[in-house]
């Protein structure tokens, strides 16, 4: 791996990190702005249960940020930790 190539993965790192940090800031923020930049115009999702081989559905981020807006009444506290990055 060249110096160039180490650097961008650093840099890619560091932006996935950011990215991850952002969803409980956002959701807790009621910021839905923000939530929504997180996210790709086309995302896939499964939001139940934890299951071994959860289906996946492919909707759109603004209607998904508008859901989990509608759906946030509820006073919330997320938080995140232990980041692992992997790339291959």
């Amino acid at each position: 791996m060249t110096d160039s190539e180490k650097l961008q993965l650093l840099i890619d790192r560091a932006h996935i990190g950011e990215l991850i940090h952002r969803y409980p800031v956002s959701i807790d923020a009621r910021d839905w702005k923000l939530f929504r930049s997180i996210f790709t115009d086309e995302i896939q999702v499964y939001l139940g249960p934890p299951i071994d081989q959860p289906k996946l559905r492919t909707v759109s981020a603004d209607k998904f940020t508008e859901q989990v807006a509608h759906a946030s009444a509820v006073s919330t506290l997320h938080s995140t930790s232990s980041l692992t990055i992997t790339s291959r």
